[in-house]
């Protein structure tokens, strides 16, 4: 009678001994010692300025931070999380919904962050994130109490949509480690803020062919003093084609063409009468150059290729893709004076061109 009064005192006791016992997790220094704090938060240091070309594919990577080796965090011996029951199921997973391209969700539209370990100090976290590795039942008196942490981990940002402009991305948590019974953070990774500087697309330019780099027009040869009738009055015009061979660009793409007209002459003339050369031997008269197909002018301006240079004007447009641009014109003499010496008519411009 009194061995089995024993035995059922024994089993009560353990009875209550295994009911009060509770879960505890903490991070440690492998070998037990100092304890770390929980959860162990590693930062991950922001960047100032990523310049990133909005043009690339979408799931395209723009930039892969230093590789993060967690396993010397705190202590050179490495390091562990202990569970006094066991760690269960483990996480490892970035902040939000993990989305297209394996990324989870940025603030800035247009860029997503992808996490992926090497699994240097433990092959769980091998791979794309999520992972996740059953360490068997919390509870189990065989299970195992410590959560072996990864080692090598990166981070990356990549492409997921339009980046329609520059911004930061602020400074926050992106990924965390977890005991998933107990909703136990054991690693927090912070990342400081990133600014992004949006690439302007890139637009196709031109140059000049060389059969349009240096033209000789002939404006006619045997016109009379007759056929100029006072200031103003003009003979018919004459073609002037000048060809662009052009190239570059990004993939929907164009640019503006401007264009100005010198005098070579007389530099600082500003009207729309091109002046005589010196070997010229008429007088009275000029030549008007004529840009678009109602006649009107160009006014002439400094040989400049700054945008808004006065007498400037849009001669065309090009889209990426096109190889050739050809820019019409016109020219024809002018009577710019009340009186007419007959003579030869020579006259000299020059042109710079701008894209915008």
């Amino acid at each position: 009678m009194k061995k089995i009064l024993y035995s059922l005192f024994t089993l009560l006791i353990l009875g209550i001994s295994n009911f009060a016992q509770a879960q505890e997790c903490r991070n440690q220094v492998i070998g037990g010692a100092p304890v770390l704090p929980t959860p162990f938060n590693y930062t991950i240091p922001g960047l100032n300025n990523i310049t990133v070309d909005p043009t690339v594919p979408d799931g395209t990577v723009l930039y892969t931070f230093p590789r993060v080796d967690t396993r010397t965090i705190g202590n050179a011996r490495g390091w562990n999380m202990y569970c006094t029951l066991g760690v269960g199921i483990a996480d490892a997973r970035g902040i939000g919904t993990r989305g297209a391209y394996e990324t989870y969700p940025t603030p800035f539209p247009g860029i997503g962050l992808r996490i992926y370990g090497d699994g240097a100090g433990g092959a769980w976290t091998r791979g794309t994130w999520p992972r996740s590795y059953d360490y068997g039942p919390v509870g189990d008196p065989l299970g195992n109490r410590y959560l072996e942490y990864g080692g090598g981990e990166f981070f990356a940002l990549v492409k997921t949509g339009v980046i329609s402009a520059s911004g930061t991305i602020p400074a926050r948590e992106v990924a965390r480690a977890t005991v998933r019974s107990q909703s136990i953070v054991s690693l927090s990774f912070r990342m400081g803020a990133i600014t992004i500087n949006r690439r302007a697309p890139a637009v196709p330019t031109c140059s000049v062919s060389t059969p349009s780099q240096n033209q000789s027009i002939n404006l006619g040869n045997d016109y009379k003093l007759s056929d100029f009738a006072g200031v103003g009055s003009m003979t018919p015009t004459r073609d002037v084609n000048i060809a662009l061979d052009c190239a570059g660009g990004d993939a929907g793409q164009s640019a503006r063409i401007l264009m100005t007209m010198s005098d070579a002459t007389t530099p600082a003339n500003r009207t729309d009468i091109l002046s005589l050369g010196a070997a010229s031997t008429a007088s009275g008269v000029g030549v008007r150059i004529e840009r678009d197909a109602a006649g009107t002018p160009v006014v002439f301006g400094a040989d400049s290729s700054a945008i808004g240079n006065p007498g400037q004007w849009e001669a065309a447009t090009v889209a990426t893709g096109t190889p050739t641009v050809t820019i019409p014109l016109k020219a024809r003499m002018i009577q710019s004076a009340p009186a007419i010496t007959g003579g030869s008519v020579r006259a000299r411009a020059t042109f710079t061109m701008a894209y915008n």
